[in-house]
């Protein structure tokens, strides 16, 4: 469910079993659109996370990772045009989702790794009618391992597997 004049439908679309996801009038009547799929090879990629597709709080948008950990990005009112987010988009160890969207729709944190494979925290901010879109700019400083960003109506929350080790001389 999107909202009350749409759906957000998964179905197997291929022989290969690659899921793609549309976007359906609600009530049955009109076409459907194909958000993402094996048609222009932007699979959703459940293999790989089973969190891959995250609709925005508002339900304006939609992103979801590919086979090869790309990030997309997808405006509902007009699905078929999308935006390249992200590569080497990382999986929480733990589960959890790879992205999440601020509380107000307008940012994405996202899970990649560093240039020292180190999973990092970046931040994507989101085009709206004022502002055009920017990042990803990295917000944790990738010598430890940040995972699983979670938002609060206040403040951006992740995991890091940091050992902090004080030596005192």
């Amino acid at each position: 469910w999107v909202n009350s004049t749409h759906l957000l439908v998964v179905a197997d679309t291929a022989p290969a079993g690659e899921l793609g996801f549309f976007l359906a009038p609600a009530d049955g009547l009109g076409s459907i659109e194909e958000i993402g799929g094996p048609a222009d090879e932007d699979t959703v990629g459940f293999g790989r996370g089973g969190h891959d597709m995250i609709l925005s709080p508002d339900g304006s948008s939609i992103v979801w990772t590919d086979h090869d950990a790309r990030m997309w990005l997808a405006a509902l009112r007009s699905p078929t045009e999308r935006t390249l987010l992200a590569e080497g988009v990382t999986f929480a160890p733990f589960g959890g989702s790879p992205a999440v969207f601020s509380p107000d729709s307008t940012h994405l944190a996202i899970n990649m790794n560093t240039r020292a494979n180190m999973a990092a925290i970046f931040l994507y901010k989101l085009a709206t009618d004022d502002t055009p879109a920017a990042g990803p700019t990295q917000l944790t400083e990738g010598r430890s391992n940040c995972w699983a960003p979670v938002w609060t109506p206040s403040a951006l929350f992740f995991l890091s597997d940091r050992e902090l080790h004080n030596e005192v001389g």
